[in-house]
């Protein structure tokens, strides 16, 4: 079966009208309810010196549970 209508040519296409233009009101406030709730934020993480992997590693937790506490 020929599916001509769904080639690259087709799906490249840009849209004529804006998907804000086809929302309906409250679909523009739930939007920009989520857009409140979900902004950026900075992320950092600590990587262990000696293997690399995330911090505390397996071998800092075990270290610290043999040795009592964090040193």
């Amino acid at each position: 079966m020929d599916d001509g209508d769904h080639g690259p040519e087709r799906q490249r296409r840009r849209l004529t009208v804006p998907l804000s233009a086809m929302a309906s009101e409250s679909d523009l406030l739930y939007a920009r309810r989520l857009l409140v709730v979900h902004r950026p934020r900075a992320v950092v993480r600590r990587v262990c010196t000696g293997c690399g992997k995330a911090w505390p590693c397996l071998d800092t937790l075990y270290a610290w549970a043999v040795t009592g506490g964090r040193e």
